[in-house]
């Protein structure tokens, strides 16, 4: 009775032993625990629980000990936590710039747990928080049907080329890739086991004009 009572209303866990009897389940976090398990720092994680409304925001001038809540509850967010990267190690991750992953989310092709790449600390990785498994969906789905090749063929571009020579957003020419699978693509692998991808610019082309002319249909 007084053990459960205990795991109850205490943040304990796997490793940790109440009364001499061995936790096997984890029914509270505290900030402290959670930073521990998850391998985040405390002061991060502290601003995305409150954001997420995990804590309320008086949390803040609470030790990290105190800080406690449902971990439950909250198990489906805490996963996606631990495997989040900030916006500056999410766009290396995707071999992109910062302002690149900003139109990426900015067209929902990806959504993170938080954003806030403007506020003090965000912009480089602090407060952003983007899941890991994500990120790899997206370049999955993104090089999806592509063939390996020795070297592109005539007419394959990479999308910052389309972008130049369509006269296109980037973003919108990645929302293209991103949603079409069955683009004409193709793939080289640098000396770094780097993957490139190529497209070939009219099966982007055909998209971009149907795109403009539901617009002018709108317009009318």
């Amino acid at each position: 009775m007084f053990f459960r009572e205990i795991v109850e209303k205490f943040p304990v866990g796997p490793g940790d032993r109440v009364l001499g009897l061995p936790v096997t389940e984890r029914r509270l976090h505290s900030l402290r625990s959670a930073s521990r398990d998850l391998r985040m720092r405390p002061r991060r994680l502290r601003h995305i629980l409150i954001a997420r409304k995990v804590l309320p925001p008086e949390s803040r001038r609470l030790k990290d000990i105190e800080c406690v809540f449902d971990a439950v509850k909250h198990k489906d967010l805490a996963d996606k936590l631990a495997g989040s990267l900030t916006l500056h190690k999410a766009s290396k991750f995707l071999g992109i710039s910062q302002t690149k992953l900003e139109t990426i989310v900015a067209k929902d092709l990806l959504k993170p747990i938080i954003w806030e790449p403007d506020i003090k600390g965000g912009r480089g990785g602090g407060h952003t928080a983007l899941p890991i498994g994500d990120l790899e969906a997206f370049l999955e789905k993104v090089f999806s049907g592509a063939s390996e090749v020795p070297q592109r063929a005539p007419g394959f571009y990479s999308i910052d080329e389309l972008a130049v020579k369509l006269n296109a957003m980037w973003a919108e020419i990645t929302a293209i890739v991103f949603n079409h699978g069955e683009l004409e693509k193709q793939t080289i692998f640098g000396p770094k086991k780097i993957p490139r991808l190529y497209i070939h610019i009219d099966s982007v082309r055909s998209y971009l004009q149907a795109g403009e002319e539901r617009r002018d249909r709108g317009a009318i």
